[in-house]
């Protein structure tokens, strides 16, 4: 599994994962995500993706914009050691 961090609306990192490798990701991210509904998915995507309108914070939390935060320790927590690929942009 894939977990990729800040894609705004397009990752080429989970893209390379799923398109070379054939990983599944999950993409991430609070700030470029459209609140009228309009997300659509990436067609280039060979392989399934989710994406979630989700950021990552110390602490889970909704700020006063509405943006959800969750700890990145809650996305890993059922995963075994070293079976989980992470790119997180700032």
């Amino acid at each position: 599994m894939g977990y990729s961090y800040g894609v705004h609306s397009w990752d080429t990192w989970s893209r390379y994962l799923g398109d070379q490798h054939r990983i599944p990701t999950r993409l991430y991210d609070c700030f470029k995500t459209p609140t009228d509904g309009t997300a659509k998915e990436i067609p280039q995507y060979k392989t399934q993706y989710t994406r979630f309108d989700v950021c990552l914070a110390a602490e889970a939390r909704t700020d006063s914009n509405g943006r959800r935060f969750e700890e990145i320790s809650s996305h890993l927590q059922d995963h075994a050691p070293l079976s989980t690929m992470v790119k997180i942009d700032m």
